[in-house]
């Protein structure tokens, strides 16, 4: 529409300019005036097309009025002089203006195109996360399950050593997971974040207790001197701040002498933003290795001295406190004052009204009410491994009665035939997906109340969210504990 209307403005300029001089110059002579009429047409015809169109107009008007010239003049006169120069402006001007309006068009074009294909590659890397989420996850879930399943088993010392090996080698590369599909999310602008008022006391304190354990077992003193922090709040996604704070810490532990110690404390910039700071009293990082350390994989000598990691943490939480508008950086030196990692946030107001935390029904059990008789759950899953593991883990409920269903289809007729306590179900099945299926059981006159608790390799916050705006009771993440599926049984038994 734009160009349309730009085209009709230069058009009628051209028709005005050429026919005013024309008219004008009556006293030049019939010649000219015909040499005049006689370019508005291409003149039209030019001013529709490229700065090439023009310029041939041009040069056509010119040989055009010399022709019809000729018979009367040898030399030209100072009128046709003047109405040539004329013409000559016109023709310039045209030119600017189609070539002016090319270049923007090819602009548009470009950036169309552009935004095609950046569109294009931001759902394939959704796909793509969404596939590796779920191809590594569904295997670790019953490799750690099962693991955890023997560690509660009565071992031999060699049995438990080796069991306790296995279960964290299988965590670390969930970590790594986590984190490869985090840093994947960051870079293409698909991280899924819930930004709002965050308690900075609150997160502080859970990241400290998240790593007390590996404190005590480092035997490093882990000291978190918050002062008065209470009121204060930051904007940020309370979960990938806490992500954020336990990394730090977790290094800080890591990367430090015996009977070291580690300390974290918050406090205002003075520019807008409260700084959280974690320092460590370890070896420190030579000045040349601080913006190594932001690299993905990059250990330095991490790995000759026999400590754990995959190198990912510090790069991914940059990224993560960047997508929140914040910063994290990092002083050190090796003169024996360790490290400093400064993690800094907006501050924001207190929330108007502090409304109490939902929490998932997967991690609170009823305590109060006592199962009665036998309750039926309906698993929809089509990986093998993982129904045998969820077969192992309901031998601990045996007031349960679990029915199986190894696709979508088949699930969701077992689920409509018959009524059941509770559905397991898998969001990735071959043949149908589960949120298909829950939508078909929530419009389901006798099903539509049926406790549903998906049950997902995708730990994308946004996938969860979908899920439960669709009506799913619950979302439980693969891999998940023993604990976190009894918790959902437990909660959903049928009572008294």
């Amino acid at each position: 529409m734009h160009r349309s209307h730009t085209r009709l403005g230069e058009t009628r300029l051209a028709v005005l300019v050429v026919t005013v001089l024309a008219l004008v110059d009556l006293s030049a002579g019939p010649t000219v005036v015909i040499a005049g009429v006689m370019t508005v047409g291409p003149c039209l015809a030019a001013i529709s097309g490229g700065p090439r169109s023009v310029l041939a107009v041009g040069a056509y008007s010119v040989f055009l009025l010399a022709l019809l010239s000729w018979p009367d003049h040898i030399w030209w006169t100072t009128q046709q002089l003047l109405f040539l120069l004329a013409l000559l402006a016109v023709t310039a001007v045209s030119v600017a203006a189609a070539t002016r309006r090319e270049w923007n068009e090819r602009r548009l074009r470009e950036a169309e195109t552009e935004r095609a294909r950046a569109d294009a590659v931001g759902a394939a890397t959704g796909e793509f996360l969404s596939r590796v989420s779920h191809e590594l996850r569904t295997p670790l879930n019953a490799v750690l399950g099962f693991t955890e399943l023997l560690e509660r088993e009565e071992l031999t010392p060699e049995q438990r050593e080796a069991t306790e090996q296995v279960a964290r080698a299988g965590q670390h590369l969930l970590a790594l997971v986590n984190d490869v599909l985090d840093v994947t999310a960051i870079e293409s602008g698909r991280l899924s974040l819930s930004v709002e008022p965050v308690a900075v006391g609150e997160v502080v304190r859970d990241a400290v207790e998240l790593t007390a354990s590996q404190a005590r077992e480092s035997e490093i003193a882990l000291d978190a001197d918050l002062g008065d922090v209470e009121g204060w709040f930051v904007v940020a996604d309370i979960r990938r701040l806490r992500q954020i704070l336990v990394n730090l810490l977790s290094n800080g532990i890591k990367f430090n002498h015996p009977s070291g110690a580690v300390k974290i404390r918050a406090a205002r910039d003075g520019g807008g933003g409260i700084s959280i700071a974690v320092s460590d009293t370890g070896p420190g990082i030579a000045s040349s290795d601080l913006r190594k350390i932001f690299e993905p994989f990059e250990r330095l000598d991490a790995a000759l001295a026999g400590i754990d990691g995959s190198g990912m943490g510090l790069g991914l939480s940059r990224g993560l406190a960047e997508a929140m508008s914040g910063s994290l950086t990092v002083t050190s030196s090796l003169e024996g004052a360790g490290s400093t990692f400064t993690v800094t946030m907006p501050e924001t107001a207190a929330p108007l009204t502090e409304l109490t935390p939902a929490i998932s029904q997967s991690a609170t059990p009823s305590a109060t009410s006592e199962p009665v008789g036998e309750a039926r759950v309906l698993y929809v899953e089509d990986n093998l491994s993982n129904l045998r593991l969820v077969e192992r883990i309901l031998q601990r409920r045996p007031t349960w009665s679990l029915t199986h269903a190894p696709g979508g289809v088949a699930g969701l007729e077992l689920a409509l035939a018959t009524r059941f306590d509770l559905i397991l179900l898998d969001q990735d099945l071959p043949d149908m997906k589960g949120l298909a299926i829950l939508q078909a059981l929530r419009e389901s006159e006798d099903r539509a109340d049926v406790p549903i608790v998906i049950v997902s390799a995708d730990a994308a916050p946004g996938q969860q969210k979908r899920a439960l705006a669709a009506g799913a009771d619950d979302y439980l993440v693969k891999p998940f504990t023993i604990d976190g599926l009894l918790r959902v049984l437990d909660a959903r038994a049928p009572s008294a």
